[in-house]
């Protein structure tokens, strides 16, 4: 299962979506990690990457919507360029970036 691939913390988050939808565990840093799997890893001509990477994704889309975006849009733009600037730091090899 492309699953494996994850830290454990997503993969579990992803197998209890299956049984009840909760999608706290899909912050930005574990998005940041999931996204390092996903560029190491992922096959566009593979269909079970393709479900699982829209699954992924969708996971990120409601964590961000209703923890960030219901604050309002001075909030979640202020929020998205943190995690941008977070993101380049872990990327440098940055103690947490996010």
């Amino acid at each position: 299962m492309n699953l494996n691939y994850f830290p454990g913390n997503i993969c579990e988050g992803m197998s209890e979506c299956r049984r009840q939808p909760r999608f706290t565990f899909m912050d930005a840093e574990n998005w940041y990690k999931t996204y390092e799997v996903l560029l190491e890893h992922f096959d566009a001509a593979d269909e079970d990457w393709r479900a699982l990477l829209f699954k992924l994704w969708i996971a990120r889309v409601f964590n961000y919507t209703t923890k960030v975006a219901l604050r309002g849009y001075d909030y979640a733009l202020f929020y998205l360029y943190q995690m941008i600037e977070g993101f380049v730091r872990m990327s440098k090899g940055e103690e947490r970036g996010i």
